[in-house]
């Protein structure tokens, strides 16, 4: 009931914004549906998780792709395509642990991440902020580390905003929490 009210709550909103039905339907499909339960779908899991890649980057975190100029922390990362999902990662968890089997000096510490941004034509799996990378690697030299990650949960949207992209020309519209 409650993923119900959510998506017509989504659907109302995107409406107002002046999105087709057809399109808001397919944005409220995919992410208001979010409960901020923990995720059970693809990429979820119990055990060490998919291995991939991911290397970092510095301050400052703002512009992003998924919330413009708000500040959302620095335990955050920029997603590549993947894992980005044409938009609909915003605002989804991830743990990830360095995979020191690799021989990669590693903390073995866990983080856990938000996506915020999109890394356009990344080779790695995920672009995360410098801080969280110091918690997985004990040496920022090495740049890049294999990690294995899950997907954890999700963040519910009940806001849209509209952010526009200079450099493209156009509008991306998102939805955001409160």
């Amino acid at each position: 009931m409650a993923i119900l009210m959510a998506k017509s709550l989504c659907l109302v909103i995107l409406s107002l914004l002046g999105l087709s039905t057809i399109a808001a339907g397919t944005i409220c499909g995919s992410v208001c549906a979010a409960t901020g339960t923990p995720y059970v779908g693809p990429g979820a899991g119990s055990g060490t998780g998919t291995v991939g890649t991911a290397a970092y980057y510095t301050a400052p975190y703002t512009p992003s792709q998924c919330y413009g100029y708000t500040d959302e922390g620095t335990m955050i990362a920029a997603a590549s395509d993947p894992i980005w999902d044409n938009g609909a990662a915003c605002g989804r968890m991830y743990t990830i642990k360095c995979n020191s089997k690799a021989g990669i000096p590693c903390t073995g510490a866990t983080v856990t991440v938000k996506v915020v941004d999109y890394c356009e034509k990344c080779n790695y799996t995920f672009y995360i902020s410098q801080e969280a990378f110091q918690k997985l690697s004990t040496n920022l030299d090495v740049g890049t580390i294999k990690i294995y990650y899950n997907r954890t949960q999700e963040i519910p949207f009940v806001k849209a905003q509209l952010i526009y992209c200079p450099e493209k020309k156009h509008f991306h519209q998102y939805l955001r929490k409160d």
